[in-house]
């Protein structure tokens, strides 16, 4: 029995520091870091790291999970979710001096409403082209048509 506290012991001491960290709805949040900001809906953080050791730190904890979308540029990363978890996006990003801001903003009704609105709407704008193009294709042939008779 002794063996395998001992053992077990050894084994939580080996782990990763993803093991180790605390989360912020549901996002690890690596230790050694500032915190900028920090409200029930935001927390952003600055580490003295590279941001591509911070991406591929967050790559590595967020993998598997479902519904992510990753927006990559030469700034940094955009993490999305877009299934149910209390986060909506980490935004990674190289700020210079060799430091890195990491932002996590919390899943929004005004967010998730605002872009129902806009697809909403856009579905209309392309219905309402479509019939404008219908209606002026169908004049267009109804006044050739009468031409020639």
């Amino acid at each position: 029995m002794k063996k395998w506290i001992v053992l077990l012991a050894l084994f939580q001491l080996t782990l990763p520091p993803v093991a180790k960290a605390e989360d912020f709805l549901g996002v690890p949040v690596f230790p050694g870091g500032k915190i900028v900001r920090s409200t029930a809906a935001l927390l952003e953080m600055r580490y003295e790291m590279s941001a591509p050791a911070a991406i591929q730190l967050y790559k590595d904890s967020l993998k598997g999970q479902p519904d992510l979308k990753l927006h990559e540029s030469r700034e940094g990363l955009v993490i999305e979710d877009h299934g149910r978890l209390p986060w909506h996006k980490v935004v990674i990003l190289e700020t210079g001096k060799g430091e890195t801001s990491v932002q996590i903003n919390k899943d929004s009704w005004t967010w998730i409403l605002g872009t129902l609105f806009i697809r909403f709407v856009g579905v209309f704008v392309v219905l309402m082209v479509l019939y404008l193009a219908m209606a002026f294709a169908t004049s267009f042939m109804v006044r050739s048509v009468k031409k020639r008779r």
